[in-house]
């Protein structure tokens, strides 16, 4: 899952400063791509699954 921010890299530089509170609420950690050579900047989760794997499908 990804969160784009489009030309944006103040909304992304605020996001990014409450990082530690952000991934506490969410119980998750992620990854904080702010991208300076490009105008967007990305905030993504990944999560590696087997799609064939029905007994995986609630996690």
């Amino acid at each position: 899952m990804e969160l784009y921010i489009s030309e944006d890299k103040d909304l992304f530089h605020s996001l990014f400063d409450n990082k530690d509170a952000i991934e506490t609420d969410a119980a998750l950690t992620l990854d904080w791509r702010e991208l300076p050579e490009r105008k967007a900047s990305r905030i993504v989760i990944e999560k590696g699954v087997t799609f064939g794997d029905k007994s995986q499908w609630n996690a």
